[in-house]
């Protein structure tokens, strides 16, 4: 098993997986102890872990990993799994993150995407029970995972019959095959448990071999996590001196984990806190004191947990106000009723009965929350922050006015105190929905001011989130779109690209919003890959405006594709269908495509009142009944697709007001160079007075569609990368010979690759190293890249640059090269000086043809820059010397022929050929 660990190390992910017993904690250790590769261990001790205690315990074993130590509590999972890969990929050599006992789907989910980020070299070890959130088929299918399972952790006849002879005992056939290789029933049965009904059994009975005064100190333990003998002290201080070395030769399940530190099995925890719990008040008492290491230790979920159990309600409230507020920031509601919820019987203080209220209104029991929070209003303990989220619970109702007017008691209750910013969402909301849009922006500017007198940029990011929402109602398109930016490349900035994808998404609505269509698709697309697929209301939204971005772009049967899809993530998500625009949208769409009474069957699902002026533009497209000219609001749309359709339907009646209108509206409409898309507009104009403003397709201006990364190669000489003409800097020399092959070749598996830089070389030295140059190439190419870009993907057994790239290597195109210099200079791999000899002699062919082509005076410089190539290269001195003739400079040619000349004799012993000499003139060869 250990060679099959060792081995491995092509995966990025290897799993242990079965039930209690089989050794897989063990095994993790033993294999950390052995490998020379570096480790770093974590085991899960309960379900209130999650990514950011994994992270921070992992890196605070790796030096160069320190940094990850004490993140902002509030960072989402997706920036942990790539912060972490992302600084294991600057590391020299590869690590093995270990985390022992993963029980939890949420966290196994999560570690499965960090394996998916970790580089070439490095690797994830997991244990567990199951593999559910991992995606064990579809990384086997891919070869991408290395699973042990109870087939491979079992001991096999041969292995059951040596461990039961090294240890003195002996099995009947029956039950042998009922224990099946299990190992811990095995070890246990060796030593004299033979009643195996129950698995409890096995472990009671090799208890009861134990002495007397052991047997009777060894339940004080369970509690704890981990046995050493410090702790052990503290909750058994009658325990043998030799504890230890007894139950290790007991056979009994304990795993070593090196310095002094030994991890007890769950089967064995079970029995001795059965045991324990025979006398309630010395249980009571040993959780206390196990308690208090935990907390010594930093583990303070589990410290809160065993107070409780103790019966220190005090203690596990006080440890509670400091956990609950870390469970808030990253959005954990369900933990914290799991810690808050048994501890109801005690008086909590009032700021931690609505942290629990809250997470009850966000976990489906929205009643009992909102009833906690109501009763500490009654009881006038309701903090300014319990007003806040009493206030937004109001807000969902429906209930505006009362959310005012909570959020702003909420205000006043603040005092001289500390502002509290959560109170800012309320009011900020309940007044937009009352149309109070200046005391909506007072409160907002408020809110910035407040944010940036401190140091915490992600209150910043919301502050600015918060006064785009307002500008959204009170300012146009283009300067709603200002604070959202700010906001975005602050959380970019944090490497929190979920809620910058957000915002990202309000921009590109915004944009369409304005008419600005370009590359509005291709950034949706590209937004699809950074959010994961769980998150079904933003991608609903997502995929609504690429709907929109296709329509406009002429791409209905796309557009069709994505909002269908859009609708589905739309009832997924529960969402208010009517309040998406998704029902007109899809209209759209269909009449586009000339399908009306599909198209009037979603515009009759659509509630007019939402968006009105887009319905009854859509109703007259589809109807041909006139647009309303009196009606002002038809003119003033917020959108300007529909504001535009709106000025020339009213156009097309013939009134010229109307039509200079719409003239007007035609020069500043960004829309306007998207119209001869516009198919439905356009069977509604044809044979109209407005038929005539519509804009031909061809004088249409050309649309992109959307970002292009160009990555150029100049590999004659130095080698320069640029990308976008931006220089990248690749600071590994193997690495820059590893892009050169990759770009020439197109693709290679690792052992082509490694062949080819290391000449032929099966040394795990070169392929470790070869891991490190993928790594480093990765990371400078995607320095100037989009995050959810990889450039050097790895795919079906081989490496290639990402076919998003525009790849451009200066010696794939003859053309203006500068081949006075040689290809990849200093680097003297076969591959390399093979391709360098190429290049030699295809700058031989193109400068020769090339002089053959031009001018005499144009042909001299290009036959001496051939003979600083080849000096012995005959065509180019005889070039030469009929250049220098033709341009009226004898003396230079018969200088060139004396070179010429004593070229031959040096190099061939031999005299000028007779054929070229008589072409020349006589006076020249005298």
């Amino acid at each position: 098993m250990l060679s099959r660990l060792a081995e491995a190390v092509d995966v990025c992910l290897v799993v242990l997986v079965a039930p209690s017993g089989y050794g897989k904690t063990t095994l993790l250790a033993q294999y950390a102890r052995s490998t020379p590769r570096r480790v770093a261990w974590c085991r899960i001790g309960g379900v209130h872990e999650g990514a950011g205690d994994v992270v921070s315990r992992l890196a605070g074993q790796l030096p160069e990993l320190h940094a990850l130590r004490d993140l902002d509590v509030r960072t989402p999972e997706e920036v942990l799994a790539r912060r972490l890969a992302g600084q294991l990929g600057t590391m020299e050599e590869g690590v093995d993150l270990i985390v022992d006992n993963v029980e939890d789907e949420r966290l196994a989910r999560w570690l499965g995407g960090l394996a998916d980020r970790l580089e070439e070299g490095h690797r994830l070890l997991l244990s567990g029970h199951s593999t559910e959130g991992l995606r064990v088929a579809h990384r086997l299918a891919e070869g991408r995972v290395l699973l042990l399972d109870t087939d491979d952790l079992a001991f096999d006849s041969e292995e059951t019959q040596a461990y039961l002879e090294g240890r003195g005992g002996t099995l009947s056939e029956e039950q042998l095959r009922s224990l099946a290789g299990w190992p811990t029933g095995l070890a246990l049965s060796a030593n004299g448990a033979h009643r195996h009904a129950e698995v409890d059994d096995l472990v009671l009975e090799a208890l009861q071999s134990l002495p007397t005064d052991l047997l009777a100190g060894l339940p004080h333990l369970s509690p704890l996590e981990l046995w050493n003998e410090g702790d052990a002290a503290l909750l058994s201080p009658r325990l043998p001196a030799d504890w230890l070395r007894t139950l290790l030769k007991a056979g009994l399940p304990l795993s070593p984990l090196g310095g002094g530190m030994y991890q007890p099995h769950q089967l064995l925890v079970q029995v001795l806190d059965r045991l324990l719990q025979r006398d309630p008040a010395l249980a009571r008492s040993c959780r206390a004191l196990a308690a208090g290491v935990a907390e010594a230790a930093g583990s303070l979920e589990r410290a809160a947990q065993l107070y409780r159990q103790a019966g220190e309600l005090p203690d596990a409230v006080r440890l509670a106000t400091v956990l609950v507020p870390r469970y808030r920031d990253r959005g954990e509601h369900r933990l914290t009723r799991a810690l808050l919820e048994p501890l109801v019987e005690v008086p909590l203080p009032a700021a931690l009965q609505e942290r629990l209220a809250w997470a009850q209104i966000e976990t489906g029991r929205s009643r009992e929350g909102e009833g906690r929070l109501q009763a500490l209003r009654d009881e006038n303990r309701l903090t300014p922050a319990g007003f806040a989220s009493l206030a937004t619970v109001r807000g969902r109702q429906g209930h505006y006015a009362e959310q005012l007017a909570l959020a702003q008691e909420g205000l006043a209750r603040t005092g001289d105190g500390p502002p509290v910013p959560a109170l800012s969402w309320p009011l900020v909301f309940g007044s937009l929905r009352l149309g109070l849009l200046e005391q909506a922006e007072e409160t907002a500017s408020r809110f910035i001011t407040l944010a940036a007198q401190g140091e915490d940029p992600v209150r910043l990011a919301e502050a600015w989130q918060l006064q785009a929402t307002v500008w959204r109602h009170t300012r146009p398109a283009a300067e709603a779109t200002v604070p959202l930016h700010r906001a975005r490349r602050i959380y970019e900035e944090l490497g929190w690209h979920g809620r910058a994808a957000d915002l990202h998404l309000d921009e590109l609505e915004l944009a369409l919003r304005n008419g600005e269509t370009e590359g509005a698709a291709a950034h949706l697309r590209a937004l699809e890959s950074v959010v994961g697929a769980e998150r079904t209301v933003f991608h609903a939204r997502r995929l609504r405006l690429l709907g929109t971005a296709e329509r406009r772009a002429g791409q209905s049967g796309q557009a069709e594709t994505s909002l269908l899809r859009a609708l589905e993530a739309t009832r997924a998500a529960e969402l208010n269908l009517e309040q998406t625009g998704l029902p007109l949208e899809l209209a759209d769409t269909l009449l586009q495509q000339a399908r009306p009474a599909e198209a009037a069957a979603w515009l009759q699902a659509a509630c007019p009142g939402t968006h009105r002026v887009r319905h009854a533009v859509l109703k007259a497209l589809m109807t041909g009944e006139d647009l309303n000219a009196v009606d002002p609001a038809h003119l003033n749309s917020s959108d300007a697709e529909t504001r535009l359709r709106a000025h020339l339907l009213l156009a097309a009646q013939g009134d010229p007001a109307q039509r200079s209108l719409a003239q007007d509206e035609l020069r500043r409409n960004p829309h306007a160079s998207h119209l001869h898309a516009d198919s439905a507009l356009n069977r509604a104009l044809r044979g109209t007075p407005a038929e005539d403003l519509l804009i031909p397709e061809e004088q249409a201006p050309a649309v992109k569609s959307g970002p292009e990364w160009h990555l150029t190669l100049l590999t004659l000489g130095d080698l320069q990368v640029h990308l976008n003409g931006q220089p990248v800097q690749i600071g590994l020399a193997k690495a820059r010979e590893l892009l050169v092959w990759l770009a020439i070749h197109g693709s290679g598996s690792r052992d082509e690759l490694v062949t080819a830089l290391w000449d032929g070389s099966a040394e795990e030295r070169h392929v470790e190293y070869f891991r490190v140059a993928v790594r480093r190439l990765r990371s400078a190419l995607k320095s100037s890249l989009p995050v959810d870009l990889d450039p050097l993907p790895y795919a079906a057994g081989r490496y290639r640059l990402s076919p998003a790239l525009h790849v451009e290597v200066d010696v794939l195109s003859t053309a203006g090269l500068d081949w006075s210099r040689p290809f990849l200079p200093g680097v003297d791999t076969e591959w390399a000086q093979d391709y360098r000899s190429r290049t030699a002699q295809q700058a031989v062919t193109a400068l020769l043809s090339q002089a053959a082509a031009t001018t005499p005076d144009g042909a001299v410089p290009l036959y001496r820059q051939l003979l600083t190539l080849d000096p012995l290269l005959a065509p180019a001195h005889e070039g030469l010397i009929r250049a220098l003739l033709a341009t009226g400079d004898p003396e230079g040619a018969r200088l060139a022929l004396g070179t010429y000349r004593r070229m031959l004799a040096s190099e061939y012993g031999a005299p000028l050929p007779d054929i070229f000499m008589d072409s020349l003139p006589a006076t020249l060869t005298v």
